[in-house]
């Protein structure tokens, strides 16, 4: 028995060790008196470390745990304000981080509450900090279930209060902003809890491989906070809104209400927009510096033809046909060709591209396959060109491959794959990669295509986790251009 304490002491010693390994985290996480902030909005976290309760006739909804230190600072503060800890029955958080999440296992097993976490940060919590692009094998925590996975603009409802959650991704993918609607003095006001804004240390913005999409997440964040109307500032962090200073002033008895911040609201977004786009601004200079030659985008083969180029031929979607260059799609929005040229163009490839007529059929990819032998009789190596289709494109990508016959040739379709190319599948020579959304409607893998296709150098298929379903070609996004120039830049390919 003795052994078994010493074990449980060690254990949890670790457990310190890794939760609140610097002064810095352990004055975050330091015990505060509680506080009403406005109607039914309670705050029980710590010095630093928000934790915020909402108290219904019908239980209570907690967001944030903290640290895996943090649950009985939060447990005291609820039975302080003279609520019963284990009438939370709502476990919510603002990001799956060790210092705002790492205690939610704990709370969950004292409290039998419903752990609800938007997607992106769902895995992470379940893991325990495994996957997090930041932070996985540096910080851990206990694993925590989730029992219901969220989605932007979700709400939770208990005793008459609701929640919105908006997911603000960027500091974890699934970032989550809470607003609620409270009533004061005659007055309704909406309650921002801000996730975070900030961009930890070590994160690139540019080219980051574990969050391809991280900018442009950060850039529609800060587009949805600045679109909130903050009227009650709050945060993950109670520094970011002042927190312990409006606390003191609310217990002297200030009115109006100190919390009621919206000008604090709007300051510290735009603050911090400011500094996203400055971090942004350097890395995409340091960026331009390091690239090689700039690429080029011309309608056909040039003459002559660069030997040590490398060429990609892009064969856009069938929208583009029926409607022509300004293509909008009711569903996915505008397809923005140019820009997906020009983005190919960004990473140093000749790229060859023309809108095509109504109605094109397979004589285009004999078009296409002509163009590939034109350049490899110019003297450009086969594994330097790579022809590039998305939807349609895809489809005319694979009839190229068919047509080419050339075993070191690349292709790579975007989403263009179903029943009607598995026939090719015997025909089909090179090295190809397939790309496409997890929610594309159309269900374009290539797996069937490739299991009928032995004839193949190379073949590889890549799934992303957008949530934009087809849309996902529509725009030049990191999450395909990222793999397709892996794929035009790399060496010789495994079968």
């Amino acid at each position: 028995m003795h052994s078994m304490r010493v074990l449980a002491v060690i254990l949890l010693a670790a457990s310190a060790a890794r939760a609140q390994s610097t002064e810095t985290f352990r004055s975050w996480n330091q015990p505060v008196e509680p506080y009403r902030i406005m109607g039914p909005l309670y705050y029980v976290g710590a010095s630093d470390i928000t934790a915020f309760l909402l108290a219904t006739p019908e239980g209570h909804v907690l967001i944030n745990s903290g640290f895996e230190e943090t649950p009985p600072l939060i447990e005291a503060s609820v039975r302080k304000l003279g609520f019963r800890f284990e009438d939370v029955k709502v476990l919510l958080t603002s990001h799956v981080h060790f210092d705002h999440a790492a205690g939610h296992a704990r709370i969950r097993e004292r409290t039998g509450a419903r752990v609800m976490v938007m997607e992106g940060d769902d895995d992470i919590l379940a893991g325990g900090g495994k996957g997090d692009f930041r932070f996985d094998g540096e910080y851990s925590f206990p694993s925590c279930p989730v029992d219901l996975v969220l989605h932007d603009g979700d709400t939770v409802t208990l005793g008459g209060l609701t929640l919105t959650a908006r997911r603000t991704p960027g500091h974890t993918k699934g970032c989550t902003t809470w607003t609620i609607d409270l009533a004061d003095g005659g007055r309704t006001y909406q309650a921002v809890v801000i996730c975070s804004m900030t961009i930890n240390p070590g994160v690139r913005l540019v080219g980051n491989p574990r969050y391809p999409a991280i900018a442009e997440d950060y850039a529609r964040t800060f587009r949805i906070l600045e679109g909130l109307q903050g009227e009650v500032f709050l945060a993950a962090h109670a520094s970011l809104y002042d927190g312990a200073g409006k606390a003191q002033r609310l217990r002297a008895g200030e009115r109006p209400n100190p919390l009621v911040d919206p000008a604090g609201y709007r300051r510290a977004v735009q603050e911090a927009r400011g500094r996203f786009e400055e971090q942004l601004a350097r890395e995409k200079a340091a960026a331009a510096a390091t690239l090689p030659a700039v690429g080029r985008v011309i309608a056909d083969v040039p003459s002559p033809a660069d030997p040590q180029g490398r060429y990609v031929l892009y064969l856009h979607g069938r929208i583009l046909e029926e409607q022509g260059r300004e293509a909008v799609s009711p569903d996915f929005g505008r397809y923005e060709y140019d820009a997906v040229l020009g983005a190919l163009a960004d990473r140093a490839f000749t790229v060859i591209g023309e809108v095509r007529t109504r109605g094109t059929g397979p004589e285009y990819a004999r078009r296409v396959a002509g163009q590939v032998r034109r350049l490899l009789a110019a003297g450009v190596p086969p594994g330097n060109v790579t022809v590039l289709g998305a939807s349609k494109g895809g489809w005319l990508t694979l009839l190229t491959a068919a047509e080419v016959g050339e075993d070191e040739v690349r292709y790579a379709v975007l989403a263009g794959c179903g029943s009607t190319t598995v026939e090719l599948g015997p025909r089909l020579r090179g090295r190809i990669l397939s790309v496409y959304d997890e929610q594309d409607r159309f269900r374009p893998s290539c797996q069937a295509t490739f299991e009928h296709a032995p004839r193949l150098r190379g073949r590889k298929e890549v799934v992303v986790h957008t949530g934009l379903d087809h849309g996902l070609l529509y725009t030049p996004r990191p999450e395909w251009l990222d793999p397709v120039t892996e794929w035009v830049r790399a060496g010789p390919a495994s079968p």
